[in-house]
């Protein structure tokens, strides 16, 4: 819990109440400056870290950053369903009564809730 504002919300609550409960033991209390502490010694990221794929492809050998953008390109097109191997649901083929009734069980299960 960095910078953060405590707000009438239940799970705000709970952290802050985590955060107390935590820092009552000393065994906390070292855990959490031991963290600020590795926090504190970590680089902080400079103008001279790639941030665009771009600057990161450029940096990567010919070979691997193809490989990339081979991988990247078949994740964005769109999958096209094969008619002739889909197999129909059984749900399709059911009578209009079936669906009516599977319906009623469902809505009826939604209202016990």
């Amino acid at each position: 819990m960095r910078k953060e504002v405590r707000v009438d919300t239940p799970l705000s609550a709970n952290k802050f109440a985590l955060k107390e409960y935590v820092n009552s033991f000393s065994q906390g209390k070292e855990a959490v400056k031991h963290h600020k502490a590795k926090k504190e010694k970590m680089p902080t990221p400079t103008a001279s870290t790639p941030t665009t794929k771009a600057e990161l492809f450029s940096m990567m050998p010919a070979d691997l950053a193809c490989k990339q953008l081979r991988e990247q390109s078949a994740r964005l097109r769109p999958l096209r369903p094969n008619l002739a191997q889909a197999k129909f649901s059984p749900r399709k083929e059911m009578s209009d009564d079936v669906l009516v009734w599977e319906i009623e069980q469902m809505e009826a299960a939604r209202k016990d809730y």
